[in-house]
């Protein structure tokens, strides 16, 4: 099934009103965001690697099994970089993700 396109320019500026409004949802949907970057990726280093530092993550083509399609992760790191952009934080260092309890699969 393909991806369906996504309108980063078009989501920044829905963020961007957003923030302004109420950052502080904004800031929680980072949040999950950053959990949802770090299942995909498969958790564990490579999971907050990628929930962390999302500007120069890179998905290992040569991994047997992942979770999710590389293309599905890529876009997702995307949004995430885009929502630390627009909250003003630095891609390449993004606060640590919050802590969250994996039930031992995580």
């Amino acid at each position: 099934m393909p991806l369906t396109k996504i309108d980063l320019p078009l989501i920044r500026e829905r963020l961007q009103k957003q923030v302004a409004a109420a950052r502080s949802s904004t800031v929680e949907e980072f949040e999950a965001l950053q959990v949802v970057a770090y299942v995909m990726a498969g958790g564990g280093m490579i999971g907050r690697s990628a929930a962390e530092q999302p500007e120069g993550f890179c998905v290992d083509g040569r991994a047997k099994r992942r979770p999710y399609p590389i293309k599905s992760i890529e876009r997702v790191l995307s949004v995430l970089k885009l929502y630390a952009e627009v909250l003003g934080y630095n891609p390449n260092d993004l606060p640590k993700m919050r802590n969250f309890h994996g039930c031992g699969v995580f």
